[in-house]
């Protein structure tokens, strides 16, 4: 568990408990009343959720995306999908084909849920890999087999996720997800390719810059 609680108090501003999301780098805040009782909890979630209900019509999607953010290939290894998201403040990957068409997101529950065998965690930087011998029976001989266990980005990613377009408006899609409980929208032109993201960290921010 966490201790020593970053926490704020159920007077403040929603800009105050985003900047400290921000600062803090954290997901959400106990909402401490007086004397220390604990009265609630505030999210991005319900951050994203605020955004959605104050700044209709203000913004569209495409001036708070981000066209810079943690892509890779569906082949690539969960090991290389850790580091991009060790990278990136909202922890989110985009899966793309070679041509940029998306395929996928994978977030950090998706990195939890993955099932990674002990002899992988033993291999520390070894063969991540099992040899068997199996009978070629073209070649008539046994020949040894590599079985990779490292988990790829394609057997977490989840799949058709709910998607943007640069014309759409922010509030809008926050509204979707903050119903739908996604913490990343990829943002899509007509041909499937991924341009941009939007994330439940993109809204805290523009929540704490007070728009």
């Amino acid at each position: 568990m966490s201790k020593d609680l970053v926490t704020i108090s159920p007077s403040r501003s929603i800009k105050a408990a985003a900047h400290l999301m921000i600062k803090h780098k954290i997901g959400g805040l106990p909402v401490v009343g007086k004397e220390g009782k604990l009265v609630g909890i505030i999210t991005r979630t319900d951050i994203v959720r605020a955004y959605g209900d104050k700044y209709a019509g203000e913004l569209k999607v495409s001036e708070i995306m981000r066209s810079e953010f943690p892509k890779a290939k569906p082949t690539h290894s969960i090991f290389y999908v850790i580091k991009l998201m060790e990278a990136d403040p909202a922890k989110k990957v985009v899966i793309t084909d070679d041509e940029g068409r998306l395929l996928g997101v994978i977030a950090e529950k998706d990195v939890a849920l993955a099932y990674i065998p002990v002899q992988v965690l033993a291999s520390r930087g070894k063969d991540r890999y099992l040899r068997r011998k199996v009978v070629d029976a073209l070649k008539d001989k046994i020949v040894s087999l590599r079985s990779y266990l490292v988990p790829t980005a394609e057997d977490i990613m989840t799949k058709d996720p709910i998607t943007a377009s640069p014309n759409d408006e922010a509030a809008e899609v926050a509204k979707t997800m903050a119903k739908e409980r996604i913490g990343c929208v990829p943002v899509v032109d007509e041909g499937n390719r991924v341009i941009g993201i939007v994330t439940k960290y993109d809204y805290v921010a523009l929540v704490a810059k007070a728009l």
